[in-house]
């Protein structure tokens, strides 16, 4: 039966290919099982600092005066 999981292909330098192979093995875990979470950590990093940036941008127009209080905002 084929896999339904997407394969992909990447070119390595050793030293990179080295340190997964260990940290794969220190984890007890399979390469490919190391490289799929490393890369889903990297994407939440990149999202977790997308909306940092976006926070940011909204605090920098932050007006407290034409905020609503709590029983403003909830009537």
């Amino acid at each position: 039966m084929a896999s339904k999981s997407i394969r992909i292909s990447a070119v390595l330098e050793r030293p990179l290919h080295e340190r997964l192979v260990e940290t794969a093995r220190a984890s007890g875990v399979s390469l490919s099982r190391r490289v799929r979470d490393l890369l889903e950590a990297a994407l939440d990093a990149e999202e977790d600092a997308y909306w940092v940036r976006e926070g940011e941008k909204r605090l920098a127009t932050w007006d407290d005066s034409k905020a609503l209080t709590h029983d403003e905002a909830w009537r």
